[in-house]
């Protein structure tokens, strides 16, 4: 049986890996395609904040679920204004 922990932490190296590999597209294409800034700086907040919240225990609660939940959160938004980007349609921001 796999520990909840466990499927986090594969969850956080997914990110991470997302995150180098869309950091890199956004260096050798940032001219080419509009919104992959926003694309990387999604996934990296999100591979932040699922970090802190596999740290959960070893770091004070309110870093662990505050700021977690903060850069999730701010992650989803930005990924949502770059997706947006990426395929030339406008998107509502007055939601978020």
């Amino acid at each position: 049986m796999l520990d909840i922990r466990t499927v986090a932490l594969v969850g956080v190296m997914s990110e991470v890996v997302c995150a180098l590999v869309v950091t890199l597209l956004w260096r050798y294409n940032r001219g080419r395609f509009d919104g992959l800034g926003l694309l990387a700086a999604d996934f990296a907040l999100q591979a932040a904040g699922l970090l802190l919240i596999v740290l959960r225990g070893a770091i004070p609660d309110w870093m662990s679920m505050v700021t977690a939940n903060t850069l999730v959160v701010t992650g989803a938004i930005l990924g949502y204004a770059g997706l947006g980007r990426f395929v030339g349609k406008k998107t509502p921001q007055i939601i978020n």
